[in-house]
């Protein structure tokens, strides 16, 4: 797969709950990943991306961060799986799991996504399940004082479209993913300007089924 262009991040409020490599070919492609189908780790990026699957799938990914520092734990674990539930549509879920010393982050998505009207439109949805929390602080002089967590949902919605036969057995397909839609505050206080951002993220791929290649 080649990588040519799209993707435009806005500038971002909190660094929570952010990309930290659900898997390494979506890594390698950034968020041009919106216009691609039939992949579990796309519930992470595009809701409506898994609608025309037909056959059930699982994917695990273990990231390691800054391997250099020892004794942190900053490993980056995900898990995601779709399950076509016949013509009615797929439903999809997605786990996080990102725990360094003293802190623990955790996503958990859920994500339904179908085929609108013709076979060539997929719209879906997804509800997030936001959670982190921090240890109380430690040591000699530290002020006792628990420790904070935080709980949040947020909500993205997506879309793909697939133009066929631009040329003989060759399809355009177009991906749009609107993500935390209701800009939910990451903080443990509400603060404003923790809020999450909400992106836009537009791609699209070139599908040759002669040669069985893909350009985003």
């Amino acid at each position: 797969t080649l990588v040519l262009l799209l993707t435009a991040a806005p500038n971002a409020f909190s660094q929570a709950f952010g990309d930290k490599g659900y898997s390494a070919r979506a890594s390698a492609l950034g968020r041009s990943v919106v216009s691609l189908t039939n992949d579990p780790v796309l519930v992470f990026y595009n809701s409506a991306a898994n609608g025309g699957s037909d056959r059930p799938s699982v994917l695990t990914s273990y990231t390691s961060l800054y391997p250099g520092i020892a004794d942190a734990n900053f490993n980056f674990i995900t898990l995601s799986g779709i399950y076509p539930l016949s013509n009615l549509g797929v439903v999809g879920l997605g786990v996080t799991q990102f725990s360094p010393t003293g802190w623990a982050e955790n996503v958990i998505v859920g994500n339904f996504s179908s085929k609108m009207l013709t076979d060539d439109l997929l719209v879906g949805g997804s509800v997030k399940y936001l959670h982190w929390k921090s240890d109380a602080p430690k040591g000699e002089n530290a002020v006792p004082e628990p420790g904070l967590a935080y709980n949040g949902i947020s909500f993205d919605l997506g879309a793909s479209y697939i133009l066929r036969e631009v040329m003989k057995e060759n399809d355009i397909r177009f991906g749009l993913s609107l993500q935390d839609i209701n800009q939910p505050s990451g903080a443990a206080n509400g603060s404003a300007g923790a809020r999450l951002p909400f992106r836009i993220s537009a791609g699209a791929s070139y599908i040759s089924r002669t040669y069985n290649y893909v350009i985003t």
